[in-house]
């Protein structure tokens, strides 16, 4: 992989006491085999476990742009610094504990350099849960190559760490500190998808989650819920989502 100024992408690394499952997200991606001008940013919200902060700071390469923050601001912070420190328009957000198969970084730059009227990439991806893989088909929620918003409103099977445009993060304004440990993927894509964000479906598998018992998804509060339905009604009256 080659790391230098003006990046054809940038994959942007959240993580918080990951421990080694921040070294493999960050070997996924490092070691495939990319044609492209890439740099990867680490963002860590301040993690308190010794083997991931002994991973950052020892056992990575120095072209690697970490970023250690004074205090846990949660996940929609440390995307939100992400996305303001990436020095390309192509950002392909990471979660610490999860990883990109082989040789999807080329095949996600590609799609968009051969589309750039899109503003993001939804594709198949694999779920861990319990020892246990599942692909993801997002066939489900596309028509004619594109997200179906109709569809995903009944299954919302869209990853939040999809790829897509700095600029379409801006465009929305951001990731919302309201819903930083709760649901700010959703959130983000609803706020997208009701502005016109453009996407593009690959059939193929551009993703691993490793959906854990103690990650953000295990636990969400039920008032973070009816706050998505509040801030969102444009999007779940128009698309009569039953999320």
């Amino acid at each position: 992989m080659n790391i230098i100024t003006n990046p054809t992408a940038t994959i942007l690394i959240t993580t918080f006491n990951e421990g080694k499952l921040i070294e493999r997200a960050i070997n996924s991606v490092y070691y495939q085999v990319s044609k492209y001008n890439t740099e990867i940013i680490v963002i860590d919200d301040c993690s308190e476990d010794a083997e991931t902060i002994n991973i950052l700071t020892t056992k990575l390469p120095k072209e690697i742009k970490i970023y250690f923050s004074r205090e846990n601001m949660g996940l929609s912070y440390s995307r939100n610094l992400g996305f303001n420190m990436a020095n390309s328009d192509i950002i392909i957000p990471l979660d610490g504990d999860d990883y990109l198969p082989d040789n999807s970084l080329n095949l996600i730059i590609e799609t968009f350099l051969q589309n750039p009227d899109i503003d993001f990439i939804f594709g198949n991806y694999s779920k861990i849960e319990n020892k246990k893989r599942e692909i993801i088909d997002c066939s489900s929620i596309s028509e004619d190559g594109k997200l179906d918003c109709f569809k995903l409103a009944k299954k919302w099977i869209l990853l939040g760490t999809s790829p897509c445009k700095k600029s379409l993060w801006n465009r929305i304004g951001g990731y919302d500190l309201t819903f930083s440990y709760t649901l700010q993927d959703v959130d983000f894509w609803m706020r997208a998808l009701i502005n016109d964000a453009k996407g593009l479906y690959l059939p193929d598998s551009i993703y691993v989650w490793e959906r854990k018992p103690s990650g953000l998804n295990s636990n969400i509060p039920w008032n973070a819920y009816s706050d998505l339905k509040e801030k969102n009604h444009n999007f779940f009256t128009k698309f009569k989502c039953s999320l």
